[in-house]
């Protein structure tokens, strides 16, 4: 009888041989020495051979054969107990007796099924079943065996119990329950990375993926033109670094050159950006630099980015959505060498999210850009220099990289993580270091000047004859306000010029379209764009005026970067309002005071010096007192600085929900017009054009126009709320000839 490992008759030789050869193709790439690399094979090879060897009992076989379910014995307790009787590690026994399932979660519920470990008739019979198909399971061992080229003597009698000491199965998560006892931390490190190596190579294998190769970025071009003498200092630098250098300059360049002269062998790269539309965009420009296949993308949408930036070389749309579903999981295991994501991603490791084993293995001697930092919430930089202290302390390799750095913030991050090389077209060098061309073109970054800013007394509505004079005199005009209820509000009143509005509350399919409208260069760009705050983040749009509401300079300085974006204009004109429309502030009042009072005293045309000596200043008492509060609550309370005092292999946390999102207001609803539309792609399995069709929207503005409040069996919350495509959700607006969903 062939044994078979999967319910499409995949036989358990052909299944163990894939994560085998995974298994071994992923040590190779990891960022260790050659000699640990051996050394992890060596103890790799039995667990990733006969991690499924348990699937060989009966009971399993027939569950498989019929579909029907094996009474939810688990097939890795019998695995781990033919492993027993080969004398080998209780680190390699663990890898595989947890490579499905977790000891425990956080909440401290045991996962793993402690009535089959413990009770000995359910365990016997399951060994009963197994030893019933001795003959077909020796006959697999010997192939396996053979395969590798392995010299073992085993049996297939199960004698002595699971094969592994209980202590093992009884982790604590440290940083709240305590520790496993009797187990040094050499142990635990041994077996997480085993778990990992074996967990990884099971999932390319049952994925059907073979692990790529690691990538060389010195074989990569950067960049094609001659370097700017801060890109040489970073491209030279073999320390961190912290980069302060404004939009258009060529920072990502930069950055990108100290990634490449500081890569180790195998080292990995990750780029970390605050916001989704960022990460997409560096996804994009990366992908084009280094081969795409190395790079990979990790946020919460990323599978609707990946299914929409494909072509049109696929056989049909599950095509397409089901590639992109396998690209958006790989990002997540230990495959790309290079990956852009949120500081989020990053938390995993340091929380002990699920997959924190593969992070373990990926993070020694890494190279992690965190770009744009200062746009974190307070909270969130403090979990993440807790994060980069521990990745310094497994070799990694760190650069801090913006275009607008407060002194308090750079000051912050050398108190945290030691000092850095700090980098920047301001500061002063000896000048026999640089060329005459590298000191021109840093004095050129350093004294453009693309921006006249002039405050206005009084708000968008006020000013709408200045508006719209400026729109008269045929100019290409952004108008920026702070809240979505304005955005739309300036764009019903400028109705008559057809102008593009974007803000955050349409769906991802709309949204993405006029993205795609603003980077083009055609016909259909818009003249006119009234937006909120999305227009910060990454998009590559040049327009010649803008009027905007008042924010803290460092969200002024994204929004200037729209206007003759690369200063090869006569400075052109920016307005910043003194009042916004809306009552409700979402930026601290007395930092937005003081840009504009500082902002009214600049002498136009304003360069980017004068830009980063206001953000100084605006930020000169750094951050608040309760800002400060939250930022030492990320930093110290939730054990990420005490990693290795509570390092437990085998044990996660759901910490999404524990640290990140608490608290955070937003939901995704279905305007109750789309809800056909909505149906129909389900019916036809497109979930991620369905899932495109919703909107993120804050609870308390939708509450009580929800339709399905009492529909348990709804997977999505609709709402009775007017959307289209030009205005977006309108929240306070009903869908008027909404009658029901009998």
């Amino acid at each position: 009888m062939t044994l078979y490992a999967k319910s499409d008759k995949e036989t358990l030789f052909e299944h163990s041989i894939k994560v085998y050869n995974a298994g071994l193709k992923i040590i190779d790439m990891l960022p260790y020495s050659k000699n640990e690399r051996e050394e992890l094979k060596k103890l790799s090879s039995l667990p990733l051979l006969f991690h499924d060897i348990g699937k060989g009992a009966v009971g399993f076989q027939k569950a498989l054969i019929n579909g029907s379910n094996w009474g939810g014995l688990r097939h890795e307790i019998l695995s781990a107990a033919f492993l027993g009787n080969l004398n080998i590690k209780d680190e390699q026994i663990f890898a595989v007796i947890t490579h499905h399932k977790d000891i425990l979660y956080s909440e401290g519920k045991k996962i793993l099924p402690s009535n089959q470990l413990e009770d000995n008739e359910i365990l016997n019979d399951m060994k009963k079943q197994f030893e019933e198909n001795s003959e077909e399971i020796k006959f697999l061992c010997d192939k396996l065996i053979d395969y590798a080229k392995l010299k073992i003597n085993y049996s297939i009698k199960l004698d002595k119990g699971i094969g592994i000491n209980m202590v093992w199965l009884n982790g604590k998560l440290g940083w709240r329950y305590g520790q496993c006892v009797k187990i040094n931390l050499e142990n635990k490190k041994l077996a997480a990375k085993l778990r990992g190596i074996l967990r990884a190579a099971d999932h390319l294998a049952s994925a059907h993926k073979e692990p790529i190769d690691q990538i060389n970025m010195k074989e990569y071009v950067i960049s094609k033109y001659p370097l700017r003498y801060f890109q040489r200092r970073c491209k030279e630098c073999n320390e961190d670094i912290m980069l302060i250098a404004p939009t258009g300059s060529g920072k990502t360049e930069a950055v990108l050159l100290w990634a490449q002269s500081n890569q180790k062998e195998n080292s990995r790269l990750f780029y970390v950006l605050p916001y989704q539309a960022s990460i997409n965009a560096m996804h994009e420009r990366l992908s084009k630099i280094f081969d795409k296949n190395y790079v990979g993308i990790l946020h919460s949408n990323s599978v609707s980015y990946l299914y929409n930036s494909q072509g049109e070389d696929k056989n049909s749309l599950a095509d397409n959505q089901k590639e992109a579903q396998n690209m958006a999981a790989l990002a997540k295991e230990i495959y790309y060498p290079i990956r852009i994501c949120t500081p989020h991603q990053l938390l995993r490791f340091g929380l002990k999210g699920t997959g924190w084993e593969f992070l373990f293995l990926e993070f020694s001697n890494s190279l992690v850009i965190y770009d744009e930092i200062h746009a974190f919430q307070p909270q969130i930089v403090g979990l993440t220099l807790a994060t980069a202290k521990l990745l310094k302390n497994l070799g990694a390799k760190l650069a801090f990289a913006s275009a607008t750095f407060p002194d308090f913030l750079k000051s912050l991050i050398k108190e945290k993580l030691g000092e850095m090389i700090e980098i920047s077209p301001a500061k002063q060098y000896n000048q026999e270091e640089m060329t005459k061309d590298e000191y021109n073109h840093d004095q050129y970054i350093l004294n453009r000047k693309r921006h006249i800013v002039e405050v206005l007394d009084g708000n968008l509505i006020d000013n709408l004859d200045k508006i719209i004079q400026t729109i008269d005199d045929d100019k290409s005009v952004l108008i920026i306000a702070n809240h979505v209820k304005t955005a739309q509000k300036i764009y019903e009143i400028l109705s008559d010029y057809k102008p593009m509005l974007l803000h955050s509350r349409f769906n991802k399919k709309d949204r993405r379209n006029k993205e795609q409208m603003l980077i083009s260069n055609g016909q259909s760009k818009p003249k006119i764009v009234i937006a909120t705050q999305v227009i910060e983040v990454s998009l590559d749009i040049d327009y010649q005026a803008m009027f905007t509401e008042p924010a803290p300079i460092d969200a002024l300085a994204q929004r200037f970067g729209r206007i003759n974006r690369k200063g090869d204009r006569k400075p052109e004109s920016i307005y910043v309002m003194s009042k916004q429309i809306s009552p409700h502030n979402i930026y601290i009042k007395e930092r937005v005071g003081k840009t504009i009072e500082l902002l009214k005293n600049i002498i136009n045309p304003v360069s980017e010096m004068e830009l980063l000596d206001i953000t100084n200043k605006v930020y000169s008492n750094g951050y608040t007192t309760e800002e400060m509060e939250y930022f030492n609550l990320g930093f110290n309370n939730y054990g990420i600085n005490n990693f290795e005092k509570n390092f437990t292999a085998g044990v996660s946390r759901k910490w999404v929900e524990d640290v990140v999102d608490k608290n955070d207001g937003n939901c995704e609803v279905l305007p109750i017009n789309y809800y056909d539309e909505y149906e129909n792609k389900k019916e036809q399995g497109l979930w991620v054009e369905a899932k495109d069709l919703l909107v993120n929207v804050r609870y308390n503005l939708i509450f009580d126009k929800i339709t399905n409040k009492n529909d348990e069996n709804s997977d999505v919350i609709i709402v009775d709320c007017k959307y289209d495509s030009e205005r977006g959700l309108l929240t306070e607006e009903k869908t008027s000839n909404f009658i029901g969903l009998d």
